[in-house]
């Protein structure tokens, strides 16, 4: 993101300030990684700071102010999500976070979805009759398409059904296509 991206250039000036790229050596580079884990920076953090530097050399090379660029240490980031919630613990949140979310955290308990794909799922990507989800590759993370059989599993097929009826009471009420399968009275979720 641009707040992103403006953090991480604030910081990469504080700390590389006055020097040229071609002062910009190995060595200098992973003493800079070391000196941010020092100061206890996310693993992550430092990663998206040297993807910003390797991105600014890679841009001066193609407009020809430099023939090469030093070799960026690599910063290993373990992100393997963990701490999932049983479906009892999703059911209890279910319960304290009203009708309108409620929805979207079972379907993403069930599917394993990312909040946007589950945000932004419209009902012209689920088929009845078919008993599918699509996922277009748009609108996945990883530009990977899915699809989802939702009869295999009957509570995402009843939460589905459900949601379906929901949505066409809210469009009789107020008279308009709702296409989002998740929204609050109509409008899309945003957060």
């Amino acid at each position: 993101s641009v707040k992103q991206l403006a953090s991480t250039i604030k910081r990469l000036t504080r700390n590389l300030a006055g020097l040229r790229a071609l002062d910009m050596t190995t060595d200098l580079l992973t003493a800079y990684v070391r000196e941010r884990q020092e100061e206890g920076y996310a693993a992550g953090t430092i990663r998206k700071d040297m993807a910003a530097v390797k991105r600014a050399f890679n841009l001066a090379i193609r407009a020809g102010h430099l023939t090469s660029k030093p070799y960026l240490p690599n910063v290993r980031v373990q992100d393997a999500r963990e701490g999932f919630l049983t479906m009892t613990e999703v059911d209890a949140v279910c319960r304290e976070i009203g009708p309108d979310l409620a929805p979207v955290v079972r379907f993403a308990a069930y599917t394993g979805w990312r909040k946007r794909e589950v945000l932004g799922l419209t009902w012209a990507r689920v088929d009845f009759d078919a008993g599918l989800v699509h996922l277009e590759a748009t609108r996945s993370k990883n530009s990977e398409g899915r699809t989802f059989p939702f009869p295999a599993l009957p509570p995402l097929a009843q939460l589905l059904q459900e949601q379906r009826e929901r949505t066409r009471a809210v469009e009789r009420k107020r008279d308009k296509v709702v296409p989002h399968v998740f929204h609050r009275e109509g409008e899309p979720i945003r957060s």
